[in-house]
């Protein structure tokens, strides 16, 4: 799911020549990210930075054609990789001939801002933006048809002319509203509704006033419309089995946990080429409790991923770590820690589970400097009282 926004290209963005300053791309791109997390993320820059910032601390572009005064330019951003305390996004610049301007990768590393202003040092996501970045992330690197996102493509349709009429008066308007704009965003959601009201067994109508809804930041509206989507369509669609299972685990409960890893469940049962089902059973293996079957599920999605998405191997490494830690296989959950340390050494969950896998090794191999340094990260542990009891009763020194 890319974020996307307009550009208008002004004559303060241009040169003597006529076309745009490339320092002024990197304003846009600035103004974009900003967007992103105020629209997409529900974290305006004005809140983020009373505590924190999000700068960027590495820019990869290149410019491929040039943007002349006048132009429209077609501005997208997603997650790439997701890290403890960054994230790693792509960009595209595309103008009216859908050719690419620029293109690239941005890294952005959220940081504490000290009392004095003075000075900043960068801080781990904390878990609520976790999970609306890994969300963003999941829907990014899915393999989701481009046809059904565009309209080409469904899996209920109608016989309803008007019914018919409304969906695709639906899809051209969220097509058209490239600065997702709510007001309008609301009036489309609106018309795949009463699309459905007409034909209670369209599916692709509700499915779309649920995904629109959820663009204006409507999230229980979102999960009931993704709810009802996937109900009626008799497990013809993974789209609606992802995006209802991603929507249930924002609402960061109990309920929300148990739905989640039941659409993952069926993921695998009726799309087993998938890699979804098996990584969405994995990362809710902790909260359900069955770790040795979020292993062999997450060593299935691993094969997946790594021939579609080579550049999860931190992810990867970390989530497997924290499992085998859980299943109690500590020698082997500090081995794959340890390979993602640079990435994730700041985050909470790894702190937490690194700190048990070096204390229980060192119990066995009767080190007592792996000991020490196991001591060493259980200290740097602010809040102890988020370890979970069954690991704090083993964090013993």
């Amino acid at each position: 799911m890319k974020f996307i926004k307009q550009e208008k290209i002004r004559f303060k963005h241009i040169d003597y020549a006529g076309i745009v300053f490339y320092p002024r791309f990197l304003e846009m791109l600035n103004d974009l990210v900003e967007d992103w997390f105020e629209e997409a993320l529900e974290r305006p820059f004005s809140k983020i930075h009373e505590t924190n910032g999000i700068p960027t601390v590495d820019l990869k572009v290149q410019f491929k054609n040039a943007a002349r005064i006048g132009e429209i330019l077609i501005k997208s951003l997603w997650v790439k990789e997701l890290k403890s305390s960054s994230v790693v996004c792509g960009f595209q610049f595309i103008n009216e001939q859908e050719k690419t301007v620029l293109e690239g990768d941005v890294t952005l590393v959220n940081v504490a801002i000290q009392e004095d202003r003075q000075s900043i040092k960068a801080e781990a996501f904390n878990e609520e933006m976790k999970i609306c970045l890994f969300i963003i992330f999941l829907f990014c690197n899915t393999t989701f048809s481009q046809d059904y996102f565009s309209g080409k493509k469904v899996y209920c349709g109608t016989q309803n002319a008007r019914a018919k009429e409304l969906f695709d008066t639906g899809i051209e308007t969220l097509y058209l509203n490239t600065q997702l704009n709510k007001k309008y965003l609301n009036m489309t959601a609106d018309v795949f509704y009463n699309a459905y009201k007409i034909d209670s067994t369209f599916c692709d109508a509700i499915f779309f006033a649920g995904y629109t809804s959820g663009l204006t930041g409507d999230r229980k509206t979102a999960l009931a419309c993704y709810y009802i989507a996937d109900s009626i369509s008799n497990n013809k669609s993974l789209e609606f089995k992802i995006n209802l299972a991603a929507e249930a685990l924002r609402t960061n409960s109990d309920f929300g946990i148990k739905l989640a890893r039941k659409k993952y469940n069926e993921v695998i049962e009726f799309f087993p080429e998938s890699s979804e089902g098996y990584y969405g059973f994995a990362i809710t293996s902790p909260e359900i409790g069955d770790i040795e079957k979020g292993l062999e599920n997450l060593n299935i999605a691993i094969e997946k991923y790594n021939f579609i998405v080579p550049n999860r191997q931190n992810e990867q490494n970390f989530l497997k770590g924290i499992l085998l830690t859980l299943n109690k296989k500590y020698s082997e959950g500090l081995e794959y820690l340890e390979m993602c340390s640079k990435a994730y050494k700041k985050d909470l969950n790894y702190k937490i589970h690194y700190s048990l896998c070096l204390l229980k090794v060192s119990e066995i191999r009767n080190d007592i400097v792996m000991k020490e340094k196991a001591f060493k990260i259980y200290k740097k542990i602010d809040n102890k009282e988020l370890i979970p009891i069954v690991i704090k009763d083993l964090l013993v020194f």
